[in-house]
């Protein structure tokens, strides 16, 4: 994940599994989860109920390995409209990315997306977005 969002100027925190994606949640500045269903000690539904019941209300992208993982009852349940199946290429995580960050309650630390002017690129601003992967 972090090799597709970090070209397109976001900055990515990465966490390697879902315990140590909940202490990244409660100690830094985050506008975005970006997480696998399937990744140790937490799994990504896990984290998402655990985020929801603590009153986190994060956007969120999550990723199924496969349509039998994917739990749409569940998204809708705790209102992921964000989801991607592997494989997926970068123009479709960035897209889920965008789309989950356009539909933030709130806005995303009052930063941007890197922009371009006039065919000249803008001075990046960074956006935090917590990217949790096991590989």
């Amino acid at each position: 994940m972090r090799v597709f969002l970090e070209p397109a100027g976001y900055e990515v925190m990465v966490a390697g599994d879902g315990e140590t994606a909940w202490e990244l949640i409660n100690s830094a500045s985050v506008d975005v989860l970006v997480t696998d269903h399937d990744i140790p000690r937490l799994s990504g539904c896990d984290l998402v109920e655990r985020m929801r019941a603590a009153g986190h209300d994060l956007p969120i992208v999550i990723v199924f390995g496969s349509l039998e993982a994917l739990a749409r009852d569940h998204l809708e349940q705790h209102g992921i409209a964000n989801w991607l199946l592997k494989p997926y290429s970068q123009p479709q995580l960035l897209a889920a990315v965008e789309a989950a960050l356009a539909t933030a309650p709130r806005p995303a630390s009052g930063c941007s997306r890197p922009s371009t002017n006039g065919g000249q690129p803008a001075r990046k601003r960074s956006l935090k977005h917590g990217t949790v992967s096991n590989s």
